[in-house]
């Protein structure tokens, strides 16, 4: 019934008419995923946006016309895109955003991002995406960073390392997440195997008894307190760093300290 009401909307904001081409030719995007959206900026297309999600940062500016949940389908209509982002798989594209696709013309880039392996396909899949601006240096350039990022190093070979969130629900990352693999070329074993999140309990924390518990945040003092219970402060080491739970090639810079922290430097302040 949700779908239906939206293809209602869509046809008394449209009329559900033919496609109208840009007659300029202007690469014009709307961006669902805050991932999206870093990543679209960080390539140096950021000027190309004329829509986004109401969870992107960073691009306050522009109108807001839905997320992954819901679509303000006569918003989108209105603005007129060339190319919409999605961070989906290809089968899971909303249908209503499918149709109104097929029916005026644009292009939904839909890509799922989990890991690094997901944020360096999504590099060399955009310069095809986007041919008309010349952007192949740049993506090609941020995927070097990442694979840099993930060389293999031995600075926590023998360390079990849980990355956890703190609060009231800690949320594990595992081992084939985008933080998870840069745990993972340190050498240390993540017990949380796999592409998820888990959420655990503190007991669940206190029994598996690892060595270190990474704490990513996205500012420098984080509630541990309750993790502090369940580990001691002694094996908390906090990671620091805006936009750490967006995934994206900005997280390339977060290979340096991860590798200080599993190493040693408890001390280390969040500054790549």
């Amino acid at each position: 019934m949700k779908w239906l009401i939206g293809i209602a909307v869509c046809a008394a904001a449209i009329g559900c008419a033919e496609p109208q081409p840009d007659p300029a030719g202007e690469v014009r995007i709307v961006s669902l995923s805050p991932a999206m959206t870093r990543t679209i900026v960080q390539v140096g297309i950021g000027g190309h946006l004329i829509g986004r999600s109401a969870f992107c940062s960073g691009v306050d500016s522009l109108p807001v016309v839905g997320d992954l949940q819901h679509l303000d389908a006569e918003r989108l209509v209105r603005l007129q895109p060339t190319h919409v982002m999605v961070q989906r798989t290809e089968a899971d594209v909303e249908p209503l955003l499918a149709k109104l696709a097929a029916q005026q013309g644009w292009t939904v880039v839909a890509h799922p991002i989990v890991s690094l392996d997901d944020v360096e396909s999504l590099l060399e899949r955009l310069p095809e995406a986007f041919p008309d601006v010349h952007i192949g240096p740049a993506c090609d350039a941020l995927r070097t960073r990442l694979r840099e990022a993930r060389r293999p190093v031995a600075a926590a070979a023998t360390l079990r390392v849980l990355i956890v969130g703190g609060g009231p629900a800690p949320l594990a990352w595992g081992d084939d997440t985008y933080l998870g693999q840069l745990v993972a070329a340190t050498g240390a074993n993540n017990p949380i195997k796999g592409r998820v999140w888990r959420t655990l309990t503190l007991e669940d924390i206190a029994r598996l008894d690892v060595d270190v518990l990474l704490v990513p945040s996205e500012g420098p003092d984080p509630d541990v307190s309750q993790l502090e219970v369940a580990v001691g402060a002694d094996r908390i080491r906090i990671l620091p760093f805006e936009g750490i739970e967006i995934p994206g090639p900005h997280l390339a810079q977060l290979a340096k300290p991860i590798r200080a922290l599993l190493s040693g430097d408890a001390a280390y302040t969040g500054s790549p």
